[in-house]
């Protein structure tokens, strides 16, 4: 027979993928807010940059191709220096363009955040793609559900026997339960058998302490083979 996806087979596992889109969802609103605000950052700061020659000072490599250099410049007589990494090919004496802020002439300026913002905006790309597949994903799984529970037959079926699949993967350390469930059709007389999907959640004092005998199927009138086992009405009780 064939079965959808059930997405009410468990609460803790629902809530816990749920929990993970949101943590997706959040990272990536943090990552295209910071690439925003860097943006912006740029932005405004563009109207306060003010180049000026320097001259390179002192001179110290740090790698083969990266050295600290000492850059002394002068705005309105005033004499500065400031030392930057860099990986130009400049020696002492060669004349260095540095940036500085109108407001404060000791205070140089950062090239704009490119870098910083196209990784932030992939961050976000990413992490809101995922967050809207699993947003849609369980949009359609709650709109076909829905449609079996106002245009399918509702039969109820008998609980037979609560099984551990032993098969299947673990979660939270638990080997998920199957249900194993019987109608007997007064129409035709014969028994039917329907299984359950993966159920992580230890099911069976939930269904001892409530006395729980059926599950509420819900089955296409189209076509007999395509149902909806709905596990809320136990989970939920």
């Amino acid at each position: 027979m064939k079965k959808i996806k059930n997405i009410s087979i468990n609460s803790k596992y629902r809530n816990h993928k749920k929990n993970i889109t949101n943590i997706i969802f959040i990272i990536g609103l943090i990552a295209g807010i910071y690439a925003l605000s860097q943006t912006i950052y740029d932005y405004v700061l563009e109207s306060y940059k003010v180049p000026v020659e320097g001259t390179v000072r002192e001179q110290e490599y740090l790698t083969e191709d990266t050295s600290l250099i000492k850059v002394e410049y002068t705005v309105n007589r005033i004499e500065y220096s400031q030392s930057f990494v860099t990986k130009e090919d400049v020696t002492v004496n060669d004349i260095y363009e540095v940036i500085y802020n109108k407001n404060n002439p000791a205070v140089t300026v950062k090239n704009e955040h490119i870098i910083e913002v196209t990784a932030g905006v992939v961050i976000f790309i990413l992490c809101m793609l995922l967050s809207l597949k699993d947003f849609v994903v369980n949009l359609l799984r709650n709109k076909k559900i829905n449609k079996y529970k106002t245009e399918g037959i509702l039969i109820k079926a008998n609980i037979q026997e609560i099984m551990v699949n032993t098969k299947a993967r673990r979660f939270n350390k638990m080997k998920p339960f199957v249900i194993r469930l019987m109608y007997l059709n007064p129409q035709d007389g014969n028994s039917y058998i329907y299984k359950t999907e993966n159920i992580y959640e230890d099911i069976r004092s939930t269904i001892e302490r409530n006395e729980i005998k059926t599950v509420d199927i819900y089955i296409n009138k189209q076509n007999t083979n395509d149902y909806y086992i709905d596990l809320d009405s136990i989970l939920k009780v």
